[in-house]
């Protein structure tokens, strides 16, 4: 099977139409009747599935603290006192862009701070794990509920 993700989305390569697909569309034939879905799923279809719709997870990325800087400091307005800073030093304007500079350097470092800190919540709150039962075929009774830890 060929696949790739992109923003969190699989696209899975149709080899009868010759394009990749999204997962959002497949509907197992299974599904059409009440007895097929109380059977439950073997290990292996289990496994198919695991790789068509990968693992019930939301993964936030945290940037990196050169990655923030970087995009921090190529903002345009730090862009604009960059410039501005070269043109008081230029006219001897010392004092004027030395207060820009430690004016911007703290205001660079808090925005930092701030937008880690606030990815490293975002990261916390999307790992949510919960007890699920499932039935899987050949191993379990109605009344025997195996757990899964998602």
């Amino acid at each position: 099977m060929r696949y790739f993700d992109y923003q969190y989305i699989r696209f899975i390569y149709n080899p009868s139409a010759q394009v990749f697909m999204q997962n959002s569309q497949w509907k197992d034939p299974d599904w059409s009747n009440i007895p097929n879905c109380e059977r439950g799923i073997g290990r292996e279809t289990h496994q198919e599935r695991t790789m068509v719709f990968g693992q019930n997870i939301i993964d936030v990325q945290e940037k990196t603290v050169g990655q923030l800087l970087v995009q921090e400091v190529l903002h345009p307005f730090y862009v604009f006192q960059v410039f501005s800073m070269i043109l008081w030093f230029a006219d001897d304007y010392y004092y004027y862009a030395a207060c820009i500079l430690v004016i911007s350097t703290v205001s660079v470092v808090t925005e930092l701070i701030e937008t880690k800190k606030t990815m490293r919540r975002m990261r916390q709150m999307s790992r949510f794990t919960c007890n699920t039962k499932v039935f899987r075929s050949g191993r379990c009774k109605s009344r025997c509920p195996c757990i899964w830890r998602g």
